[in-house]
Order: structure tokens, then C-alpha cells, then sequence
């Protein structure tokens, strides 16, 4: 990891066109938040579960960096979004038929496609991973031109079951606030359907999958059908709200990065802060929050300058990234993504963004005949 980072240093300061200061403050506001990071009260206490969060946090920062220092054309990002995203559809076709052969009476033929829980999971690890890539993949499948025909309600189907099969109540519903997203943001961009028929169709296939998935579990809690609610009713994240209230002394300089799971485990449901707002201010303390939030601000800056006065495929590039990202963000304040691998690579996207230059009409010089 240490190779690596040398390695992404080197390439990025030795870049044959360099990178102007103006792009450089990305890393000076990260080098802040380095140093924020290291008042914390409990390194000490904990000093390697600390530098393990922090080399983790390097480690994708200087990959980001590498993304934004060599992706900052259109065309280029472009095709970086559509090698990333061509794997969707598939996956998504391929989960969908689990569900198929479950209702089947197959669910034997399916368990490798479940975590331990009962949560779908298939190919990552954990349950959230795929609820992150989901919410980050299907705003940039729509680069795609087909997708963006009739074919995209049986996308937007597909990718609520999905949703639903992870047991992700906050995924579903950011999943279908990304749905909306997309037919008011991307609209001149899809096939025209006349509004109420497209507001009837995608009613009646959430109504449609509802009554298909009744009897899974996974879409049950999805929808707080069992159990609670998230945030309003949850036990865990309550208890973890209170615990950080009791520590507001330590908002100032923070815990330290990982120190509030390794200080209070055991003691609450959920060790992990499930929000990245609240895991920043614990650990980072404001001064490590607002820097982060702050390169946030800078990464995305281009990528806004372009929707609104790009070109109209420079448009939609980056109203997709700007979905994408939106949604990983509000998926954000139930789970902590700052170690999410599809988020800084948005950000990397997202950071030397530019038009693509073009040529300025010249005047025709003719000849005085005179």
C-alpha cells in the first residue's frame, strides 16, 4: 500500500502537463484533514486500528487523485463511466432470475447469492457494498443510448427488486428517489412518454413487485413492513445518537479515525457511526469534517460547471455523475461510506472535469481585388 502511494505521488506530480495549483487545493484541504485527524484523544489508546483508518483513507485518496490527474475530458470520462457501468445490466439480469427461481420453489439453488443474514449480497461481501454499487451504477447506465428508450422501466423494475432483496430500507428508498431523478433530470434526454403514463407504469410495477415479493423477508424490512423503521424507530442508531451526544466534548479535535468503535464496542448494537456526517465530527473532530466536506465541494465543482453550461452530451455526463453521486451521499447518512471505493471514484471523475475545447468560427480572408 505504501508502494502504491509512492507510486500514485510520483505519477501525479510528474504528469508530462502538470496540474495547475488552482486543481492542487484538493490536496492541500486533504493534507488539513491529515492534520485535524491527528488531534484525536484516543490514537493513543488505539494507535493501530487509527493508522489502519488512515492509510486506508490515503490509499483511496491517492487513488482518486490518479482518476482525476488522467480522466479530465469529456470523452475520457465517458468511456471510463461506460466500462464501469457495462456490468450493470448483467448483474442486475443475473439477480433478478434468483428471485425468479426462489419464487419457483428453488430457493435451495440460490443461497450462495445471500449473506448469512438472508440479505442478498452476490458478488460482494457484504450486503451494503452491493447497495453502494447499485446506487452508484444505475445513474451512469443511462450514458448508454439504449437504456435510455422504453428498455429503462424494466431497469428501473429490476433494480427495485434488487434493492428490495438486499434488505436496505434506506437503499430502497433512495433507490426510488433516484428513479424520479432520472425521469425529471435526464427528460430530454429519454423517449417521450406522456407523463402520466410513464408516473402510471413505474406506479404499477412497484405496485406489481410489492405483491410478487410478499413472501420474501428481504423486501419486507426493506419497506419497514417488520421491524422498524430507519432512523425514526431504530433502537441502534437512537442509542448511538446518544452516545454521541455524551462525547460532544470530543467534537473539537474527535476520537480519532476508528477509535469510536474500538472505545465503545460491546456497549451499543452498532459500533460503526452509520452516518459519515456523525462518524467525521466524532472522530475528526469540525475542523476534520468541514476539510472533508470541503474537498468534497472542490471535486464536484467542475462537474456542476458543466451541467449547467456544458454542451448537451457534456450535460448528461454530468447529470448522471451528479445523481450518482447525490444518491451515494444520502445513502451516506445511514451508513458510513468515507472507505467506499464507488465514492472516490466519483470524486475522480468528478475533479479536472472540462469541456471539450472547441474551435471558434474564423472569418473568411479574401483576396482585395481592388
Amino acid at each position: 500500500m505504501l508502494c502504491g502511494f509512492l507510486l500514485n505521488t510520483a505519477m501525479f506530480f510528474l504528469r508530462p502537463h502538470g496540474i495547475s495549483l488552482k486543481h492542487r487545493k484538493i490536496d492541500l484541504v486533504f493534507m488539513i484533514f491529515i492534520g485535524f485527524s491527528l488531534l484525536g484523544a484516543d490514537i493513543t489508546a488505539y494507535p493501530q486500528v487509527f493508522f489502519q483508518e488512515l492509510i486506508t483513507i490515503v490509499y483511496l485518496f491517492c487513488l482518486m487523485r490518479t482518476i482525476s490527474g488522467y480522466i479530465s475530458t469529456v470523452e475520457d470520462a465517458s468511456t471510463a463511466v461506460r466500462y464501469f457501468s457495462i456490468f450493470f445490466i448483467p448483474l442486475l439480469m443475473i439477480l433478478n432470475t434468483v428471485f425468479i427461481l426462489r419464487g419457483l420453489g428453488f430457493a435451495h439453488l440460490t443461497t450462495t447469492f445471500f449473506s448469512f443474514a438472508r440479505k442478498l449480497n452476490w458478488p460482494y461481501d457484504f450486503p451494503n457494498q452491493l447497495a453502494a454499487y447499485m446506487l452508484c451504477a444505475f445513474p451512469l447506465v443511462f450514458i448508454f443510448k439504449f437504456v435510455r428508450s422504453i428498455f429503462r422501466f424494466f431497469i428501473y423494475f429490476g433494480f427495485l427488486v434488487v434493492l428490495g432483496g438486499i434488505a436496505s430500507r434506506s437503499g430502497l428508498f433512495i433507490g426510488l428517489g433516484e428513479i424520479i431523478a432520472v425521469e425529471l433530470v435526464l427528460a430530454p434526454s429519454l423517449s417521450h412518454l406522456n407523463k402520466y403514463v410513464s408516473l402510471a407504469t413505474i406506479g404499477c410495477g412497484i405496485v406489481t413487485i410489492g405483491f410478487i415479493l410478499t413472501q420474501e423477508w428481504t423486501f419486507l424490512r426493506a419497506i419497514g413492513a417488520i421491524e422498524n423503521l430507519p432512523i425514526t424507530f431504530d433502537t441502534a442508531r437512537y442509542m448511538q445518537l446518544l452516545k454521541l451526544l455524551d462525547l460532544l466534548p470530543y467534537w473539537i479535535t474527535g476520537l480519532g479515525l476508528g477509535c469510536f468503535k474500538m472505545a465503545y464496542a460491546g456497549r451499543i448494537i452498532h459500533d460503526e457511526v452509520h452516518n459519515v456526517i456523525l462518524s467525521l465530527l466524532v472522530e475528526s473532530g469540525i475542523g476534520g469534517l468541514f476539510a472533508m466536506a470541503w474537498i468534497f465541494v472542490l471535486s464536484l465543482a467542475p462537474t456542476w460547471k458543466l451541467f449547467i453550461s456544458g454542451i448537451e452530451t457534456e450535460r448528461l455526463l454530468a447529470k448522471c455523475l451528479i445523481i450518482a453521486v447525490f444518491g451515494l451521499l444520502c445513502f451516506g447518512m445511514f451508513q458510513n461510506l468515507l472507505r467506499n471505493r464507488f465514492l472516490w471514484m466519483l470524486l475522480g471523475l468528478s475533479a479536472h472535469l472540462r469541456s471539450t475545447p472547441r474551435l471558434k468560427p474564423q472569418k473568411a480572408i479574401g483576396n482585395d481585388t481592388t
